[in-house]
């Protein structure tokens, strides 16, 4: 009995190296499969936050959104903290499909209170878009190296060269943007390719097949757009010098956990905010 037992443990135990050894192998396919997973079912709640640390302050944004795939609804709330003070509702957006077209209500912060206004953007037609989810093939486009750094953990590596394209500028404009904006957001990116390759550390459940967290540090990023923008801007040498100190000595992460959407929890367009949109 003893000898069948131990048989079992070995068989056990070679069959979870056997499989640690092919997952470590294909690191590229693990992470594959959890984008294709979230492409196709990204319903669920994400959390964004980004850190960024100055020598006089800090600034931490946090970003909740709550997506739901049918009917196709997302909410979006962000908080601002900095050093002094607590969370504060910054920016709020609620989106949701009507037939052929989104209306999206947008409320930013102002005096202490949410003033809200609503865009509606045209859609091909009345499918749902839940639909269309999870068709895009190019779900690896920029992904430069994945490698394995931990259980269940991956670094993926993000090629600098695909942040810009000649025709971004152009096609901000159609999306919307004024010349000058999309001027300032075309030069915001080029810094950014500038920068160098972005890596972070994905963490993937095995069992679903989700990225459940993301972790990375945007320093070099995030100083070299500051850089961009600060040089644009006139002052006195000695005011010039003391921005490129603040910006030589700031730093920032970013983290993006995922789960499920809380039970219970409402993503409706609120009365009142539709109320308050439509006098805008």
């Amino acid at each position: 009995m003893k000898k069948k037992y131990r048989q079992i443990v070995c068989a056990a135990a070679t069959v979870i190296l056997m499989s640690s050894a092919c997952s470590a192998a294909n690191p590229d396919t693990a992470y594959k499969e959890a984008v294709q997973t979230m492409a196709a079912h990204p319903e669920g709640e994400y959390v964004i936050l980004l850190n960024l640390k100055m020598p006089i302050t800090s600034i931490a944004l946090a970003d909740t959104i709550d997506l739901q795939e049918k009917p196709f609804k997302v909410k979006s709330v962000v908080t601002l903290s900095s050093l002094n003070k607590t969370d504060s509702p910054f920016a709020a957006v609620y989106v949701e499909q009507d037939g052929d077209h989104l209306n999206i209500y947008s409320g930013r912060s102002q005096m202490d209170k949410m003033l809200w206004n609503k865009q509606v953007r045209p859609l091909k037609n009345k499918a749902p878009l839940a639909d269309a989810f999870g068709t895009e093939r190019s779900i690896m486009s920029g992904v430069k190296a994945v490698d394995i750094v931990g259980l269940n953990q991956y670094k993926v590596v993000f090629d600098a060269r695909r942040i810009y394209d000649n025709t971004d500028k152009e096609n901000l404009e159609k999306e919307g943007l004024g010349s000058q904006q999309a001027e300032i957001a075309a030069q915001a990116l080029q810094a950014l390719q500038q920068a160098g390759d972005v890596s972070f550390v994905v963490t993937i459940d095995p069992k679903t097949k989700r990225i459940i967290h993301v972790d990375g540090l945007l320093t070099d990023q995030v100083q070299t757009v500051a850089r961009a923008v600060a040089s644009r801007v006139n002052g006195s040498e000695k005011a010039k010098a003391l921005v490129r100190e603040m910006i030589d000595h700031s730093c920032m992460t970013i983290t993006v956990d995922s789960k499920p959407l809380p039970d219970g929890i409402s993503i409706a367009v609120p009365k009142m905010v539709r109320k308050a949109a439509e006098k805008n």
